[in-house]
């Protein structure tokens, strides 16, 4: 199992890279807003690590130029996302052979993965959230992909609570509260599930040569829990990594949870509400670095 740093402070990828989780880089624009050091622009902040780390895969996250809502994201013409993801993703493929693009799921978002993947750029699809999405980003080309852990939790949790989820959309300012409220009672069943689909994720993935990162972590009991199902990738965040114990012995974790068959519910895989509200967010988070 390889072990990414999640997080784009130099001083953190030191710390990260001496413990052990030495294998990747990952940044996005929220890590960027609250780690980065953007004194100098994004380029050079970006440029910095590639030059520093420049044998470790280093994820740079497109963005979609200003969308701030639900409904703009899902009128704007797939083409034009696509287009303006290509075009970001050959600027930021051209800043060092190291690095991965990273590119939102979304159905514009796959289509540039088609067209950067047959470019022979390294992709790195992102704010995914189940093994539907998963799997039709390896059928575009990803070098790697995503499930975010703790986003699906919260998922499960307002679904096995008997909410809609789409609430995540429409009721911004309560559904954390419901999901805290709940959480005791379901969190138990809400892991089952998300490892359950991402053993199956990641069986699946063994056989195509795209690797899935097990990402969004918030506890250091997520890390162990996760690494059963088997991921490829652990991304870890500094603050989590410090409270971790024997790095090792996480690295050769076996997979011990097994699936033969997807788990989540049906829903179309370009219309999650956790997948768009986590677009959004990463959206918003841009716009420190784009102004």
């Amino acid at each position: 199992m390889k072990l990414f740093a999640d997080t784009a402070d130099m001083e953190d990828i030191i710390y990260s890279f001496q413990r052990g989780v030495n294998s990747g880089i990952t940044t996005n624009p929220k890590i960027l807003e609250s780690t980065g050091d953007l004194s100098e622009g994004l380029e050079n902040a970006c440029k910095r690590i590639l030059r520093e780390y420049p044998d470790a895969p280093v994820s740079l996250e497109t963005d979609l130029g200003g969308i701030e809502t639900v409904e703009e994201l899902l009128s704007t013409p797939y083409l034009e996302i696509r287009d303006r993801i290509v075009s970001q993703g050959r600027r930021l493929a051209s800043w060092g052979e190291n690095v991965y693009v990273k590119i939102p799921f979304c159905e514009g978002g796959i289509q540039a993965t088609r067209i950067l993947s047959d470019e022979g750029v390294k992709t790195n699809v992102t704010a995914t959230m189940d093994s539907a999405q998963a799997l039709e980003a390896a059928n575009a080309g990803a070098t790697v992909t995503n499930i975010f852990v703790n986003r699906r939790l919260d998922y499960e949790v307002l679904r096995l609570a008997g909410y809609k989820v789409s609430m995540v959309l429409s009721d911004p300012s309560q559904w954390k509260e419901i999901v805290s409220e709940n959480k005791e009672r379901f969190n138990g069943e809400a892991w089952e599930i998300v490892l359950r689909d991402m053993s199956y994720a990641a069986k699946q993935l063994d056989r195509n040569g795209t690797d899935l990162i097990g990402a969004s972590i918030r506890d250091p009991t997520d890390v162990h829990r996760m690494a059963k199902a088997g991921p490829q990738i652990i991304t870890i965040p500094t603050p989590i990594l410090r409270k971790l114990g024997d790095i090792k012995g996480l690295r050769e974790t076996k997979r011990s949870v097994s699936y033969v068959a997807p788990v989540g519910a049906d829903i179309p895989i370009y219309r999650n509400p956790m997948t768009l509200k986590t677009i959004l967010d990463f959206e918003n988070a841009a716009n420190t670095y784009r102004t």
